[in-house]
């Protein structure tokens, strides 16, 4: 079993199963990672996996930016 990104599922692999690469783009459009799963050279699963913005991330941005970081 294998776990890895599209660009090397497709590089591996070729042309993905028309779900998964669906799937893959929609996990995209939701600000998600997509991971490719394979068995034995073929891609039969998907993952998204992704964190929620933190409520307090703006403030912590700001603090950066207050110490002199160039956050961008």
């Amino acid at each position: 079993i294998m776990a890895c990104s599209v660009a090397y599922a497709m590089d591996r692999f070729g042309a993905l199963p028309p779900a998964i690469e669906v799937g893959a783009g929609e996990a995209l459009d939701a600000a998600l990672t997509p991971i490719i799963i394979a068995e034995h050279g073929v891609p039969v699963a998907l993952a998204a996996i992704g964190d929620p913005i933190r409520a307090d991330a703006r403030a912590s941005i700001a603090r950066l930016r207050d110490r002199g970081w160039d956050v961008r």
